[in-house]
């Protein structure tokens, strides 16, 4: 992406259908062509959609170094002098060690209620806890490998008890798991089909041939535990673009996950990456914004919703969510750089004005706390949502498109105009299909607005416009 490309120059949307057609749902979301009868449990995506805000939390052991979780375990050390730089291959813990790490972790002031209580008061309404990610590393009491929490310097099931405090807190509980695995032996078995991710080789060695059949045994036995001991009610998974995940894994991996909990859902990266959107950047900005040339095939590809990594995008005829992590790096380091509190909540507006989800990653130390920074930022969030809430949780998004001034979303006879950017003295914005009742600003102060053929006009003196986002509740109807 161009990092140097000005907001004010940059295209945000190349897209020939119309917002609402844009937005209209699509035809078929869930197993896809090889399972047509399985459809996603309306009454689940209606709430994850509600939700609006959800929460990823990468952790483990590798927070012991500070380096990427995952990617840096590898065959070779970091060149002396090299500085620890986020997406960055340099940093690297060789394989030997990276599998020895979790020896050592020992997050003694991990405290579930507390981090249950800071997503609370934060606004988040879902999670996902990392259970297991590239690296191999079981970060729940699981039956299926050793190599996990429990065997640990901590020897404690914090999933569990993370769970258990979500919930007390009414927060949708749900992990991250990673299909790829450099540490199990028979994931190598998939070196046939093209995979070519070793990472440093497998954790192990056995006096047999590695089977990849062998190795989704393994992890359909894990995810069914996370499913029945855990009462997961999302699965966001990873992984799915090495080469030896195929359409027909991903569409039976779908089958099997539904047939253990109907109403569970799953994201798109249970399926190989051909089916994904492809983004094609137009520009890069504090908003993350590009255009996707070509859409999920949901209709081919099972899963239940879209993850954008690192995007926002456009509009979309199915269920989205953008997943942004905090810092530059998805696991804790030092010293990383973390984005304002106001970036955050301008993606949050963007991506639900667009129609989508805002699913924010975070990362706690190898101690078991959040750094204070973040837990500022998370809390600014909360205290933005306590004040504009009703402006974004229950709310769909348009009807108007958004654009370089901001976003707007929608419930019942109510419309939110977020202005995040006025290109003027007044808003000009398209017509409506309904007649504006009423205006007024969400938090108080004055506004005028007209309504005429050709759209509508609104505008709020410069004293009190708001300079993250000005809101503006339009009441409408017929």
């Amino acid at each position: 992406m161009n990092r140097q490309t000005s907001r004010s120059s940059m295209v945000l949307f190349v897209i020939a259908l119309s917002f609402s057609s844009a937005i209209a749902r699509a035809s078929h979301i869930g197993g896809g062509d090889q399972n047509p009868s399985l459809e996603t449990d309306a009454g689940s995506i209606a709430k994850w959609q509600d939700a609006k805000i959800g929460l990823t939390v990468h952790w483990g052991p590798v927070a012991l170094r500070g380096t990427e979780i995952g990617w840096s375990r590898s065959e070779r050390e970091a060149a002396p002098g090299t500085e620890l730089v986020g997406w960055s291959l340099s940093a690297q813990v060789p394989a030997p060690d990276y599998d020895l790490l979790y020896q050592e972790f020992n997050p003694v002031l991990f405290n579930a209620d507390d981090w249950a209580q800071l997503l609370k008061d934060s606004g988040f309404r879902y999670v996902a806890f990392v259970s297991k990610h590239h690296d191999g590393f079981v970060m729940w009491n699981t039956k299926q490998t050793d190599y996990n929490i429990m065997h640990s310097a901590f020897h404690r099931d914090w999933l569990k008890e993370i769970a258990d405090a979500c919930r007390k807190q009414g927060i949708v509980f749900g992990v991250y798991y990673s299909v790829l695995d450099f540490y199990q032996y028979d994931y190598a078995g998939g070196a046939a089909a093209g995979s070519t991710l070793n990472r440093g080789g497998p954790g192990f060695k056995l006096d047999r041939a590695p089977d990849f059949d062998r190795y989704v045994s393994y992890m359909k036995a894990e995810l069914k535990e996370l499913i029945q001991d855990y009462g997961i009610d999302n699965l966001l998974l990873d992984g799915n673009w090495d080469p030896c995940w195929t359409h027909e894994r991903g569409s039976d991996l779908y089958r099997y996950l539904r047939g253990l909990k109907n109403t569970l859902l799953v994201s798109n990266r249970v399926e190989t990456k051909a089916g994904d959107e492809e983004a094609r950047a137009l520009g890069y900005d504090k908003a993350l914004w590009v255009f996707y040339s070509k859409p999920w095939k949901n209709e081919t590809y099972a899963g239940d919703y879209l993850e954008r990594e690192e995007y926002i995008g456009g509009p979309a005829p199915y269920p989205w969510e953008a997943w942004i992590t905090l810092g530059e790096q998805w696991a804790w380091r030092p010293n990383d750089k973390y984005k304002s509190p106001e970036d955050c909540i301008r993606y949050l507006v963007e991506t639900v004005g667009g129609g989508g989800n805002f699913n924010l990653n975070v990362t706690p130390m190898a101690d078991g706390r959040f750094e204070q920074r973040q837990k500022d930022t998370l809390l600014k969030i909360g205290a933005w949502l306590k004040a504009n809430g009703e402006s974004v949780y229950g709310t769909r998004g348009g009807p108007f498109e958004p654009g370089l001034w901001g976003a707007s979303t929608r419930r019942g006879n109510k419309v939110y105009v977020h202005i995040l950017s006025w290109p003027g003295d007044t808003l000009r914005l398209p017509p409506l299909d309904q007649a504006v009742k009423s205006g007024r600003r969400l938090n108080g102060g004055e506004v005028q607005w007209k309504q005429a053929a050709n759209g509508v006009e609104i505008s709020v003196p410069d004293a009190q416009r708001d300079p993250l986002d000005t809101i503006v509740e339009l009441t409408v109807g017929h």
